[in-house]
């Protein structure tokens, strides 16, 4: 769970991107979301180990620390070798929403998703839809294997 001060930090971030934003513009959410995936493939590259598939990905980003953060998620296989994950809980979108931040949110959080599943493997595809930041039911996390 995210601690009191980290949910103040959070908070004063968002608050910030908002401000630029509603002063400058829809470029301002479109940067911070091209520095953050950028800054999340960079750390993944170092956090991946020897496997790095799908479930390994499952294991180190959603069990391990999805559900430290109290993320609350259902997985499945489908017929096309997707890992599919369906994500209804989210305390980044939880927060984000209660301030009024989604847009900022998104470019905060959601856009840096690109970049950990590049970092964690550049063969690994990633899809997603829907998005509990933009008021979504959930987020609809899919991953496989290029070729998969």
């Amino acid at each position: 769970m995210l601690s009191e001060a980290d949910k103040r930090t959070i908070v004063q971030k968002l608050e910030l991107i908002d401000y630029l934003y509603q002063r400058h513009g829809q470029a301002i959410l479109d940067d911070v979301g091209r520095l953050e995936s950028g800054r999340m493939h960079a750390i993944w590259v170092d956090i991946k180990s020897g496997a790095n598939g799908p479930e390994d990905l499952l294991n180190v980003l959603w069990r391990d620390m999805g559900g430290e953060m109290g993320m609350a998620w259902t997985e499945r296989r489908d017929e096309a070798g997707w890992l599919r994950l369906r994500c209804t809980s989210c305390p980044f979108a939880d927060l984000a929403r209660a301030h009024g931040y989604a847009a900022a949110g998104y470019a905060l959080f959601c856009a840096g998703d690109h970049g950990i599943v590049s970092g964690f493997n550049p063969e690994l595809e990633f899809s997603r839809s829907t998005t509990l930041m933009a008021g979504d039911d959930c987020c609809d996390h899919a991953y496989r294997l290029r070729g998969g």
